[in-house]
């Protein structure tokens, strides 16, 4: 895992928490398992651009894609 990963992983969770929300609770607004977020918070998964997305948007975030 790189450190950029660990880094979006640890900023997604803070994101979360600091919105009030469990994993549960995100999982239900977003038609996501709370074991999908929960293996992606702690490093086991990683989602599909499109399934990260719509967790940032619930959480009142937009993913910005930028060129390298």
């Amino acid at each position: 895992m790189s450190k950029q990963e660990d880094w979006m992983r640890i900023e997604f969770k803070l994101i979360r928490e600091e919105a009030g929300l469990s994993v549960e609770a995100l999982a239900a607004l977003t038609k996501s398992g709370a074991s999908t977020i929960r293996n992606f918070e702690e490093g086991r998964t990683s989602p599909s651009v499109k399934t990260f997305e719509r967790w940032l948007n619930e959480l009142g975030h937009e993913l910005e894609m930028l060129p390298f």
